[in-house]
């Protein structure tokens, strides 16, 4: 391959591991029941209708674990992509070195 053609790879192998990266969430929020007053809350709450709704700890633990690991591994595999984009990027530099080196021979 030219090391133009291996420059271009690496952007795109680099655009594509960003957008992965930058995934929030995966699927919609899971659903959660508010709590009535007395009963054990996990301490923390959504807001629903503009008014504070508790959640128990298990829908907490549920709704954290969708905010928190669901894009997990569309991360990871943006990550790889990312460092398969900067090692491209070096080799496309490498070839590009080593054939002008030959030109000018």
């Amino acid at each position: 391959m030219k090391p133009w053609h291996l420059h271009l790879v690496a952007a795109v192998l680099l655009v594509v591991g960003i957008g992965l990266i930058s995934v929030r969430q995966l699927g919609p929020a899971p659903e959660v029941t508010c709590l009535e007053e007395g009963q054990p809350t996990s301490g923390f709450s959504l807001e629903r209708d503009g008014k504070p709704c508790p959640l128990s700890v298990e829908d907490f633990n549920r709704y954290w674990h969708w905010q928190n690991k669901s894009a997990l591994p569309l991360r990871w595999v943006g990550l790889g992509l990312a460092a398969v984009a900067i090692g491209t990027a070096v080799t496309a530099g490498v070839k590009q070195v080593r054939s002008r080196r030959r030109m000018r021979n």
